[in-house]
């Protein structure tokens, strides 16, 4: 008996210590305290507090001290961003990063309703076998959904998010289906249905080439009409075998504004940023430096001493503009 009070006892130490170590590892240099005198004293603490306890306190102390070292203000703010991963193997993303406190508190403050079962959710609250995490992501869907049109319409469409599918693909949907967006996430029927029917949904017509003829109606102005052209006909940028995302893509002219070329369709296409300011605007091929011009409605990549390329990649053949192309050939 006595023995096993011991053991216990020194597993409590040692999560003890560990606890300490953890924290001060977050220690800036130029504290008034010195690490071994700051462990020193969360040691002597440590006796008489619980494991929880130590680290809140070890934590808010650890704070304090970096605070009066490093007073600047914007620390937090600098440190500030998002990542979103690539799709899974399910089509989901993980999503990670580090928010300065006015944006943490606006975050944690909409997803607070979260808490009460049914919230987001036309289940009855007796009836929601949902966790609190899978709670929080449906109340962050719904902010998300409800403020989307809004940030789209301040930000000129930037924000929109866009569906490139065909008639023939819609007819014969199922489950399994995945249609392509602007971004490089793929929507399945059901992730469609979640997103909602809007008022400013749009249709693009096209011909058996894969070419835009008419767009739907809309609030939109004329160059989101062309923007969502493009992504209908091409998805991702031009380069040969780029599969950067519409989102992430410049609208280049194919003949340079300042050479006369004109803001249409004809004269438009995607390009990531990448693949955009090493384009040679005057496509004479100076200092080995290619450029892209449309051939027989498709645009390719010109360089010296190669034939024409067209971007075939995996990403750009998912675009309803491919598509339509090439079955129109093989009919």
């Amino acid at each position: 008996m006595g023995e096993d009070i011991r053991e216990n006892a020194a597993r409590t130490k040692i999560e003890k210590i560990k606890i300490i170590d953890r924290e001060l590892r977050s220690l800036k240099k130029n504290t008034e305290l010195e690490t071994y005198q700051l462990r020193a004293e969360f040691i002597a603490k440590a006796q008489g507090m619980g494991a929880e306890a130590l680290g809140q306190y070890t934590r808010n102390r650890v704070k304090e001290l970096n605070r009066k070292a490093d007073p600047d203000p914007y620390a937090a703010l600098k440190r500030r961003k998002i990542t979103i991963s690539k799709p899974d193997k399910d089509g989901g993303v993980y999503v990670s990063g580090y928010l300065p406190p006015a944006t943490g508190v606006l975050l944690k403050s909409l997803l607070s309703p979260a808490r009460r079962k049914g919230v987001a959710s036309p289940v009855a609250p007796e009836e929601d076998k949902r966790t609190w995490a899978q709670r929080r992501v449906d109340v962050f869907h719904q902010c998300l959904a409800q403020s989307s049109s809004l940030i789209a319409k301040q930000n000129g469409g930037v924000g929109t998010v866009i569906v490139s599918t065909t008639i023939e693909e819609l007819e014969k949907a199922d489950c399994s289906t995945r249609f392509y967006t602007n971004t490089d996430i793929e929507l399945s029927p059901l992730d469609l249905l979640m997103l909602g029917l809007r008022e400013d949904l749009f249709a693009c017509l096209m011909d058996k080439q894969g070419i835009p003829l008419q767009l739907g109606r809309s609030k939109r102005t004329a160059s989101i009409y062309q923007r969502l052209a493009l992504v209908a006909r091409e998805a991702v940028c031009s380069h040969p075998n780029c599969e950067q995302s519409a989102s992430n893509c410049d609208v280049h002219h194919l003949i340079a504004w300042f050479d006369g070329g004109r803001t249409d369709l004809e004269n438009l296409t995607l390009l990531c940023r990448h693949h955009h300011t090493s384009n040679n605007d005057r496509r004479d091929f100076r200092f080995g430096v290619g450029h892209y011009q449309r051939d027989a409605g498709v645009v390719k990549f010109y360089r010296p001493g190669v034939p024409p390329e067209e971007n075939q990649a995996p990403a750009r053949r998912k675009s309803a503009g491919y598509r339509i192309r090439m079955a129109e050939k093989s009919a």
